[in-house]
């Protein structure tokens, strides 16, 4: 085995998640519905708050949406 890093099947599972996380997060953000600016402004919200945790953010965000 070489010294690159060698990621397991769980590993890589994490990684697609958090890109796809960022994906939903990155077309939310670049919609300019006006109807949903509030929606936006609360995801930037969790954004922040949760940098450079996409997953985490995407989910605190969808936990705080009103039903």
């Amino acid at each position: 085995m070489n010294n690159s890093m060698v990621f397991s099947e769980a590993d890589q599972e994490v990684v697609l998640l958090e890109q796809q996380a960022q994906e939903i997060i990155d077309d939310i953000l670049s919609d300019t519905a006006s109807g949903e600016a509030e929606a936006r402004r609360q995801l930037e919200f969790h954004v922040l708050n949760n940098a450079g945790n996409p997953r985490r953010a995407l989910l605190m965000h969808l936990l705080s949406v009103e039903r």
